[in-house]
């Protein structure tokens, strides 16, 4: 198992946590997860121990990882955030006649 196995494992992870799949303070069981995925408990846990360390999941020694708790004030900078590229992402996308001239030839 390289590190495409690991990268898509902790890419799978985090999709489930941020659609609400994993919801906050659920404990994560590695075998669960290597067995649902097909994959060896190794590359779960290297990528629920990156996913501690970018402060998704938190590590508590002896008992496993846990969905870290959202709080409302990382909710509202995750808002903001998504609004501003949402905002950036529109203007950067406006066509105006001559471009859309250009674009029709």
């Amino acid at each position: 198992m390289g590190f495409d196995t690991e990268h898509c494992v902790f890419q799978e992870i985090r999709q489930r946590i941020l659609s609400g799949q994993l919801r906050s303070g659920t404990a994560i069981n590695i075998n669960n997860l290597s067995e649902e995925m097909i994959v060896s408990p190794t590359p779960v846990r290297d990528a629920l121990i990156r996913l501690a360390e970018r402060d998704i999941l938190e590590s508590h020694r002896g008992k496993g990882f846990f969905v870290k708790a959202t709080s409302s004030r990382e909710m509202v900078d995750a808002l903001k955030l998504l609004f501003c590229t949402i905002r950036i992402s529109t203007e950067n996308c406006y066509i105006d006649n001559t471009r859309l001239i250009l674009l029709r030839q």
